[in-house]
């Protein structure tokens, strides 16, 4: 950067860093530390802050429910699944190093609970793995008292139980003594009572209510809840969509392109478009692709990867954002292509899934006016005009069989796909859309795709 030159123009290699190391994200969880523990001597706070590896953002998750086995199930889900560090009020009473006895912690303030709590939520193993607390806090004040002292979760998991309620409050079911004891009944009581409160203290808070195996089954409720703390709220830092879209011939793949670049002025990247225009125009891969062209041999994935990371890594590109679809198409295209575009990363993979009865419903019936040009469909947009109707054509791309294969083809390809960017990168930047529904529906999902945040990466299995 050239300090005489006004005004300052940052070199684009450092967004590409900030952005890929999460600079920024570590300079604003610093900046929170700093403004509520307000230390006597920052630096050193700073230092032993990253050696804790407390800068990097990891779930904070509080389970809030009536005393059932739904909430245990959630939990136990939740810290297997994410790895997280399953704490408790009795746990933090076991863990605790103090010279009280046990039976003296049911008489402590509200202060003296968060005291306890940070102080377990700030050693090594919940600062790097993150966290989740069940069942507490209890009451606004104790919740009150959490923030007052700089704990705040990053979501809270609310478990809701419609049939419970009702009996623990009319108390009129003689039922619910046979799932709840008197005990567990004045927990759901005193639960019910406050977990409003404590929820409109939390009103900015990332907070979703599930139901355990009411609506379904209780293995896919509970893998909600776990994509739920997975994925995170709207980015707060500087944030340029770098797109991937994935989707068989016929899943509207072109047309989402077009919409999203129109909304929020990406650029888009019609691969197939800027192969052809590579191999036209003068330039040092012209002569690459004329040598290709005169040999029966396929164009190498170097070649392609190539052509792709040279339009990617462009002014336009780079400064605003850009969406590409048509490419890359194997697993080892992607991992080519990753490694091209250095800092200027992927940051997120949407994957239009249709089903192949859907795909020749929109793209069968297409025909084509070669007099004219334009392109008509039999069903939604009949040509008119019964002279052109013997002009009327099919495209080869169009017919059944060319359909098919290229559905056949993406159908296995996709499934290595989605392992790569769930797996392989920094976070979990895979999305999958029902691309069977309606065009505005469809859009309306992709939309949120590239809006939220990227999903916490699952563990792997050790």
């Amino acid at each position: 950067m050239d300090a005489t030159y006004r005004p300052h123009q940052f070199p684009k290699e450092l967004f590409a860093y900030a952005e890929n190391k999460k600079i920024l994200q570590i300079f604003r969880t610093m900046l929170e530390h700093l403004t509520i523990d307000r230390p006597e001597k920052p630096i050193d706070y700073l230092y032993d802050l990253t050696m804790k590896s407390a800068v990097y953002d990891v779930p904070k998750v509080y389970v809030l429910g009536p005393p059932t086995i739904d909430r245990k199930l959630v939990c136990s889900a939740l810290a297997s699944k994410l790895n997280l560090v399953y704490l408790t009020q009795q746990s933090l009473k076991q863990e605790d190093g103090s010279s009280k006895e046990s039976e003296k912690y049911g008489d402590l303030s509200y202060s003296e609970w968060s005291k306890l709590m940070k102080g377990r939520v700030e050693q090594p193993d919940c600062a790097k793995k993150g966290w989740l607390m069940e069942a507490f806090p209890k009451t606004r004040w104790q919740a009150f008292s959490l923030r007052k002292i700089g704990i705040f979760p990053t979501h809270i998991v609310v478990i809701d139980n419609p049939t419970i309620t009702r009996q623990a409050t009319l108390r009129g079911y003689p039922e619910i003594s046979n799932i709840l004891s008197e005990e567990e009944l004045k927990e759901t009581v005193d639960y019910l009572g406050h977990v409003n409160l404590i929820l409109d203290l939390h009103s900015k808070s990332y907070a979703k209510k599930f139901q355990i195996g009411k609506i379904e089954d209780v293995e896919r409720s509970i893998h909600k809840v776990i994509e739920f703390v997975r994925s995170r709220q709207r980015p707060a830092e500087p944030y340029l969509p770098r797109v991937l879209l994935f989707g068989p011939y016929g899943s509207g793949v072109w047309t989402m392109a077009k919409r999203l670049a129109q909304k929020y002025q990406l650029i888009e990247v019609d691969f197939r478009k800027e192969l052809r225009s590579a191999a036209m125009k003068d330039s040092p891969l012209k002569d690459r692709f004329y040598d290709i062209m005169e040999t029966s041999e396929p164009v190498s994935d170097e070649l392609l990867v190539q052509v792709a990371s040279d339009r990617l890594m462009k002014e336009d590109c780079i400064k605003s954002g850009w969406i590409m679809y048509n490419f890359p198409d194997t697993i080892d295209q992607v991992e080519l292509l990753v490694k091209a575009l250095e800092g200027f990363q992927v940051n997120r993979a949407v994957f239009l899934d249709a089903t192949l009865a859907t795909c020749l419903e929109r793209v069968e019936p297409r025909r084509w006016d070669p007099s004219t040009g334009e392109m008509y469909h039999l069903k939604l947009r009949p040509c008119s005009e019964r002279k052109a109707l013997s002009r009327l054509i099919q495209l080869p791309q169009d017919s059944s069989d060319s359909v098919e294969a290229d559905y056949e083809l993406y159908s296995t390809n996709s499934i290595h796909l989605k392992s790569f960017f769930k797996t392989q990168l920094f976070e979990d930047i895979t999305t999958e859309v029902d691309a069977n529904l309606s065009e505005d529906a469809v859009f309306e999902y992709v939309q949120g795709a590239i809006l939220k945040s990227a999903k916490m990466k699952l563990p792997a299995d050790e």
